[in-house]
Parts: C-alpha cells; structure tokens; sequence
C-alpha cells in the first residue's frame, strides 16, 4: 500500500520502507548527500540530507527517514539549505584536509587503500595496482623508479 506524502509542495507517494531521499531522487528532486556516495566510505548521521517535518517543525536525516502518510516535508526553503549548511561547516570543522584514514597511514606504501579496495571489488584488479603504484611513486620518487615498480 503506497504512502501518500507532500515533498516540496507536490503529492507524492512512496512505499513502505523507502526513504524519503529516495522518493526525492524518483521525483526529480536534489538532495545532497555523502552516505549514498560512491567514492567515499559510508557516513552515518551527516545531517547533510537534512529536510524538515513542516508539521511538527523536526529536522529529519532523509537519507534513513521513511514518510508517513499525510506528511509534509520541506526539502528545499532557505532554512533546510541553511540547516545544510551548517551540518556541512561541523563535520569540515573537524576535517581540515590533513588527515588520512588509518589503513592509508598503515600501508607501508601509504596507498590510498579505500580507493584500491574499491577497484578491487569490482575486480578491477589492474586499476588496484596502478593506485597503489602511483602512489608509491608519489610517496618515494627518487627510491622507486617505475622499471622497479614493474617488477613488483
């Protein structure tokens, strides 16, 4: 049974267990978002989905909120893109560029291992190499010369 909502003015309908960034995305409607990103880790509670319950006034991550029926969400006034905004200036607050994941400062060659693994699993095994050995090459330019790189 589908749920009837109003997104941004307009009557939509989801089904149960749909988000409402999914119902947004199937409506033609943006919002931003780093949990659905591919090119990097997961991120829970970002608040950089964030819409509002015109209803009940509430600020909702919509990237896990499902609607209910008759509800009414703003996904676009100036005070969600505010709302946005500030989630954004916190998380960058404490991420001032300088930082490395872990497995990245652990790697011996300091490969960007999230970027490896990735290509890895979708077995694009040759990509994986040429990341790790560009990086290496990066890291160390005058001890690896790209013949030894090769032989690796």
């Amino acid at each position: 049974m589908s749920i009837e909502f109003i997104l941004d003015g307009r009557t939509v309908s989801a089904e149960p267990g749909q988000t409402i960034l999914e119902v947004a995305k199937a409506n033609g409607i943006e919002i931003p978002t780093l949990c659905r990103e591919q090119r990097i880790s997961r991120t829970t509670s970002c608040f950089v989905c964030v819409v509002k319950d015109k209803k009940t006034g509430r600020f909702l991550p919509s990237c896990s909120a499902c609607p209910a029926q008759g509800q009414e969400i703003d996904a676009s006034s100036d005070e969600v893109l505010d709302m946005r905004r500030t989630a954004l200036n916190l998380l960058l607050s404490e991420h001032s560029g300088d930082c490395e994941a872990p497995c990245t400062m652990a790697c011996p060659a300091h490969a960007n291992v999230e970027e490896y693994v990735r290509a890895g699993r979708k077995g694009e095994f040759l990509e994986s190499l040429k990341i790790i050995k560009e990086r290496m090459t990066t890291q160390d330019n005058d001890k690896l010369t790209p013949q030894a790189l090769i032989n690796i």
